[in-house]
């Protein structure tokens, strides 16, 4: 055979071992909750910056608007509302919100946390400016 004996006995006795399983299968429960909290959070960051170019392709908005949905933490309430001009951020890299400082990266839309339920809203151009468009 071409496996030696240490080998063999080695990996019957890993892959047996109540401890190890009960570790593994602990592990695989407690990677589902994350990892759906990561799509969600990452796919709320697709929407929102999507969200955004397609408000500049429209060529009809100026702005846009920090709105919150659900039941808000108190850092996204108080960002509620908040406007900016299109490409520019809500939050620097660095800045604070309630004396907790995001330093992370530059928020130039919603998600601020995992799990965030924010959303971008637009601020439409006026009807002089839309003529001229």
């Amino acid at each position: 055979c071409c496996f030696s004996f240490p080998f063999f006995f080695f990996s019957f006795f890993f892959f047996n071992d109540t401890a190890t399983t009960e570790i593994y299968t602990l592990s695989l429960h407690d990677a589902l909750p994350i990892s759906e909290r990561i799509a969600r959070t990452e796919s709320l960051r697709y929407n929102t910056t999507a969200t955004e170019q397609a408000f500049k392709d429209s060529k009809i908005v100026e702005g846009k608007k920090w709105v919150v949905d659900g039941n808000p933490c108190d850092y996204c309430s108080s960002l509620n509302g908040k406007t900016e001009p299109l490409g520019s951020n809500f939050l620097e890299k660095g800045g604070t919100i309630l004396d907790r400082v995001f330093d992370y990266e530059d928020l130039p839309s919603p998600p601020l946390h995992p799990n965030c339920e924010c959303d971008l809203v637009p601020i439409f151009k006026s009807v002089k400016v839309i003529e001229n468009v």
